[in-house]
This record gives C-alpha cells, structure tokens and sequence, in this order.
C-alpha cells in the first residue's frame, strides 16, 4: 500500500509543474492553470485580493472500519501483541474560508469535527491465541488544515499545505464474558493519535457567477506527530506504549459541486482519505518488563454531504 500512496502522490506533484510555471509567466504558451480561492466570480473577472465564500459542510461518515495493533518479541507478561478493530461512522460537521493575496497566490483553511456514533469494539491478545474481550467506545476525531494554492480562477492549481489530525478514542465496559482470563469488568483502555500531515496536490477548479464544480488530490508519503496506548490489565496493573510516526502514508480525494444563487449557494461533496501511521517504541507492562514493539494505525473514511456557502466579497 505504501507504494501505491508513494506512486499517487508523485503523480500529484508532476501535476504541480504546469501550475507553478503558469502562475509564475514563465511559459505563456501553456493554457491557464489556476485555483479556486477567492470570490465566486467567473474567469474573465478581476479578482481584487480580499476573503472568499465561507463554506459550510454537513456530511455523513458511514462505517468504516479503523485498526490498531502493536506486536513486538519477546513478549511482556506472556502479551506479544495487542489489537483492537471497531468501526467510526457518524456526522461530520465543516467549515472553509479563504482569501487572495493576488491573481494567482491564495490560501485555504478548514476545519472539520466528528460526531460519532459510537459502536463497539474488538481486542485480540497475540492474534486471539491469549484471547479476545470486547469494549464500547467513546471516540473525538477532528482536523484543521492551512493550505497555500498556487493558480488563478479557473483550471489546475497547485496545493502546498499543512494538516494537524487528533483522535482519541476511550474503551470501556469491557466484556467480562470474554475469552481473555486476565480481563476485569473495571479494565479501561485509550488509544490518542496526533498526526501532523504535510499536504501536497493538485486541485482542479470550474468556476463561474452561477456553477462551481472542484475536484481535489492531496497527500504525503510519510506521517509526522505521535502516537499513545495504555490499557489496565485484571483491574490493576497497566500496559502502554508510547512513540513518535516514523513512517506512514496519507491520502485523500475530495469533490464538491456547488449552485450560486445571489450572495449564497448550495452543493453536494464527496471525501474520502486514507490514514497509515507506524512507530517503533517499547511496549511496558507494570511489573513485567518492556520490550520493543511496532505500532500500526490504520484509518479509511468516506465522507457524503452538502454544503452552504456564503459569499461575502470582502476586500483587504
């Protein structure tokens, strides 16, 4: 899969080439590349520098399946690996301004946050050889991006761009029924990822006084930030596992059309990203020992909604 995230994203920068050297003059024989950022306005239009529509999104997560797992030799109180596997689905709620610096340099920001609707989840203890125990979870996921784009109004932009990702998922009510003889009914368990994401791509833009119609590539073969485990084994005792991303891959493509009419409008968009993380550390048990373990994040979502936007046309 890395391969296939490495591969995407050095397709996204080929397309960058064209961008820069459009916006920059440096071949004026090419067509015009350029970015949606900035007012609703159409090509043939002066874009004076100023804030662009603000953007509300509602969109719908269905389930989607995210995986967390640690493995590691020699094993720390007969546990040689962790893994926990439930589903997020739910509502995701956004918001997006921009603004323009000149016809050709813009910049984005974005926030997204996640209402879910929790379900439950599945731990297996060295590959369900120790055992299994299930837990309801309690999940806050959210996401903020600023992104420069490289363009003018209408055709191929360039996306330089920075994306900060926390989640944090609580596991509690563990099954005391279940097959793993060291689980206690007051056991707890979290799992909180901060990801830095660097954001590289290309956007494609249609835009006029009445239609928008953009699709968007970005992403970045490796994933920065940090990582936490722990989890209370038989009531007392805790495991963890703490690291840094070392490696990893994000991906994500996001379309939305929208219909302006007057001052306002309404849209339809489509998301959807793919998360890998790993890390390297020790893996402790209270009184047991450490040994060094690999971690392993996995996360895919798609996202389906509409959207509101609001055009203020707003000079500097």
């Amino acid at each position: 899969m890395k391969r296939v995230a490495v591969l995407c994203v050095g397709v996204l920068l080929l397309a960058l080439v064209p961008a820069l050297v459009s916006a920059q003059g440096w071949l004026p024989g090419l067509p015009s590349f350029g970015g949606m950022l900035g007012g609703r306005a159409s090509c043939g239009e002066s874009l004076a520098p100023g804030l662009g529509p603000l953007i509300f999104y509602v969109g719908w997560q269905p389930p989607e399946r995210f995986r967390f797992g640690a493995n590691g030799d020699p094993p720390v109180g007969g546990i040689a690996g962790i893994g926990q596997k439930y589903k997020l689905q739910g509502i995701w709620l956004g918001l997006q301004e921009s603004c323009r610096a000149s016809d050709w340099l813009g910049f984005m920001a974005t926030g997204w946050y996640f209402i879910p609707s929790n379900t439950m989840s599945e731990e297996v203890y060295n590959r369900g050889i120790l055992g299994t125990r299930n837990w309801d979870t309690s999940t806050q996921w959210w996401f903020v991006d600023g992104a420069f784009l490289l363009g003018g109004c209408s055709g191929l932009s360039a996306i330089v761009g920075l994306r900060f990702d926390y989640s944090n998922t609580q596991f509690s009510n563990n099954n005391p029924f279940a097959t793993f003889a060291l689980g206690h009914v007051g056991d707890e368990a979290t799992v909180n990822s901060q990801g830095w994401i660097p954001l590289l791509g290309t956007q494609y833009a249609y835009t006029s006084s009445t239609t928008n119609l953009t699709f968007r590539a970005v992403g970045f073969p490796t994933l920065l930030g940090n990582v936490k485990y722990t989890e209370n084994v038989g009531g007392a005792g805790g495991a963890q596992f703490s690291g840094t991303y070392n490696n990893g891959y994000f991906l994500e493509f996001f379309a939305e059309y929208s219909r302006m009419f007057g001052p306002g409008g309404v849209g339809l968009f489509a998301r959807w990203n793919m998360t890998h993380g790993t890390s390297n550390s020790d893996f402790s048990v209270d009184g047991l020992g450490s040994s060094g373990f690999d971690l392993g994040l996995n996360r895919t979502a798609w996202t389906l909604g509409a959207s509101a936007t609001l055009s203020f046309n707003t000079p500097w």
